[in-house]
């Protein structure tokens, strides 16, 4: 199983390959949609941006209800950033940073991303020297996932990072733990 490589022995030429094939093989097939963001992601890692944006894009066109689409559409917005095309940036991760059917984690990543993207394009957009910062590391990925998206999901919840509230503004830095 391609998957099963890629996971065990890392994005190596011979895995690449196989999962292009496998993606040109089955254009609409179910885990195709996976293995296009498992490309989408080794090419950004590898700095091919024009690869890893089409990969994105075909999630996004090609398979509109995907589990991975939010994930996809954090990627894309990520390449454009790191490509100096801001305002598509935004575009693409606005509605990642705000949708609830996007895991709260992710949803954190893009909000982080965008003011990251909203400093290099405006100048600092730090919070005010005073605002209280709060650390957290927690784990995003694997077994214990659900417990830490849970625990991120609260913690914003009641920072308000989501906007609504009219308590103090906190800075929230999340730092993935995970093995």
């Amino acid at each position: 199983d391609i998957f099963e490589a890629i996971e065990t022995e890392g994005p190596t030429a011979n895995n690449v390959s196989g999962l292009e094939s496998f993606v040109s093989n089955n254009s609409r097939e179910p885990y195709t949609d996976e293995a296009l963001l498992a490309l989408a992601r080794i090419y950004s890692a590898n700095k091919d941006y024009p690869k890893a944006t089409e990969a994105c894009r075909r999630i996004a066109l090609d398979f509109p209800d995907s589990r991975f689409k939010h994930e996809a559409l954090y990627e894309l917005g990520n390449v454009m950033y790191r490509t100096g095309r801001m305002e598509e940036a935004r575009s693409v991760l606005e509605p990642v940073s705000t949708s609830s059917s996007a895991p709260v984690a992710l949803r954190a990543k893009a909000g982080l991303l965008l003011k990251e993207i909203k400093t290099a394009s405006y100048g600092d957009a730090s919070p005010a020297p005073d605002a209280p910062v709060i650390g957290v590391l927690l784990p995003l990925k694997g077994a214990y996932a659900q417990f830490g998206e849970d625990a991120l999901s609260g913690i914003l919840l009641a920072a308000d990072v989501f906007g609504g509230g009219t308590g103090a503004k906190v800075e929230i830095m999340v730092r993935d733990v995970s093995e």
